[in-house]
């Protein structure tokens, strides 16, 4: 599945992203922003040559600041093998927590991981990714009420809009 130009690197172009860009799957690749090198992700739908997704940020009040992140916007997500952590008070997060399986060994979720479910990013297939895992299927359905409720704090402008009555006019 994946296509490996030289043994020691780690972000691989994905041969077939179809298979890979699939709902709930995490990954991180070079993505340029003020605070960092790297972006790790988690698609919520795969579109025709591009996944739609929400960020994963670091959590904490400190963390979310820099993020400008807000807590009604934020999920904690937390490994399978072990209790979801507790969120701090002034993180305000409402959305409940998202197990994640890793699937990649030297990677790990750090307590402090946070989906952002402010802002849904378009990631193009033919970038360059690091497998870290995917969102526990029995969590899906949270995965896609969090993408309804940011698809409806979107302004209208950068909706698909769709005419309801093709047929006219």
């Amino acid at each position: 599945m994946l296509v490996n130009d030289t043994k020691a690197q780690e972000y691989l172009t994905i041969d077939k992203p179809q298979k890979f860009f699939i709902k709930g799957r995490i990954f991180k690749t070079v993505w340029k922003k003020p605070y960092g090198r790297y972006q790790w992700f988690v698609v919520i739908r795969k579109q025709l040559h591009h996944s739609l997704c929400f960020a994963i940020v670091n959590g904490g009040a400190k963390s979310m600041a820099k993020n400008r992140a807000r807590g009604e916007h934020l999920a904690v997500l937390y490994s399978t093998s072990v209790s979801p952590p507790e969120p701090d008070k002034e993180e305000g997060i409402v959305f409940g927590p998202l197990a994640v399986i890793i699937e990649e060994g030297k990677q790990n979720i750090s307590p402090f991981a946070r989906l952002d479910c402010s802002r849904v990013f378009t990631v193009e297939d033919c970038l360059r990714v690091m497998k870290i895992g995917r969102v526990h299927p029995d969590f899906h359905e949270k995965l896609d009420e969090y993408y309804k409720k940011a698809d409806s704090r979107l302004p209208t402008s950068t909706k698909r809009l769709r005419n309801p009555n093709p047929r006219a006019g």
